[in-house]
C-alpha cells in the first residue's frame, strides 16, 4: 500500500512539475542582459543647451484591432488591442529621415495577391492617411529624404516605401542578413515587391553602450549622437529602436 501511495504520488508530483514547464513555456521570456552591456566605454556628457533641436513628427498612416495573444507574446486574453501603422519624420541638423515608412497609397494593391486569412486578420488594418499624403502636406518630396531607417523588415513597417522611390533604406546588417534566409521571398515576395528597387544601405551598431543597450549607432552617422540606434532582442534577429538623446527633441 505505501509503495501504491508512493508511485501515485510521485506521478502526481511529475504532472504539476510537467504542467508547470508547459505553461512557463507560454509566458513572456526574461532575458538576462547585464553581460552585454560594457561599462568602459560610455558615451560623453553635453552640454544640453548647445545640443541642436531636432522635431520629430509622427505620421499615423493607419491601424489594426486584433486579439492580445496575437499582439503581445505570452498573453492568452482575447482583448482587443489597437496597433498603429506609422512613419517617424525625423528633422535633423544635418539630415531629414524616416524611422520606418507607415503605408503607402498603393499599400492594398501589393496585398491583393496574398491569402484571404491574411488579408482579413493581420492585414485588415484601416489606413487613414498614407505616407506619401503625409509628406506631401508637408511639402517633402522623396528627393528632401536623406534615407530612411527601417527597425525590421516584417511588411508593415516596409508598406510605406513605395511612396518614396529611390529613398536609401538604412537596414541593420543582421536583419537583412536573416532576412535574406526567407523573409524577402515569403508570401510572393510581399517584403521584397514592398522595398522595390531603392538602395539598400547595410549598418552595425557597434558603437558605445547607451541607456543599457549593449550597443549603439549615431544617426546620421558621424553626428554628435543626438539620436541614434540600438539593437533589440525581441520580435525579429535584427530589429533596431530610435532613441532622441537630447531632451530638446520637439514633438
Amino acid at each position: 500500500m505505501k509503495l501504491k501511495n508512493l508511485v501515485i504520488g510521485s506521478g502526481i508530483t511529475l504532472g504539476a512539475v510537467g504542467l508547470g514547464l508547459a505553461v512557463k513555456s507560454f509566458l513572456p521570456q526574461r532575458f538576462s542582459t547585464a553581460s552585454w552591456v560594457k561599462q568602459k566605454e560610455r558615451w560623453p556628457r553635453f552640454n544640453i543647451a548647445a545640443l541642436p533641436e531636432i522635431e520629430v513628427s509622427f505620421l499615423r498612416c493607419g491601424s489594426i484591432t486584433i486579439p492580445e495573444l496575437i499582439a503581445v507574446r505570452g498573453a492568452f486574453s482575447l482583448a482587443p488591442r489597437v496597433i498603429s501603422h506609422s512613419a517617424v519624420l525625423i528633422r535633423h541638423p544635418q539630415a531629414l529621415f524616416l524611422y520606418d515608412t507607415g503605408l503607402s497609397s498603393d499599400i492594398h494593391m501589393y496585398l491583393a495577391d496574398q491569402t484571404l486569412f491574411f488579408r482579413k486578420t493581420l492585414a485588415n488594418f484601416r489606413l487613414k492617411q498614407s505616407l506619401g499624403s503625409h509628406l506631401t502636406e508637408r511639402r517633402i518630396g522623396g528627393s528632401d529624404l536623406n534615407f530612411a531607417v527601417l527597425s525590421h523588415l516584417h511588411w508593415d513597417h516596409v508598406g510605406g516605401i513605395p511612396d518614396i522611390p529611390g529613398v536609401p533604406l538604412r537596414v541593420n546588417r543582421v536583419e537583412y542578413e536573416a532576412a535574406k534566409l526567407g523573409l524577402l521571398d515569403a508570401r510572393h515576395g510581399l517584403v521584397r515587391r514592398l522595398m522595390g528597387d531603392n538602395p539598400v544601405e547595410l549598418f552595425d551598431c557597434a558603437g558605445p553602450t547607451y541607456e543599457g543597450f549593449r550597443s549603439s549607432l549615431a544617426m546620421p552617422p558621424g553626428s554628435r549622437r543626438t539620436t541614434c540606434v540600438q539593437p533589440l532582442c525581441t520580435h525579429f534577429s535584427g530589429r533596431v529602436s530610435l532613441a532622441m538623446m537630447p531632451p530638446r527633441a520637439r514633438l
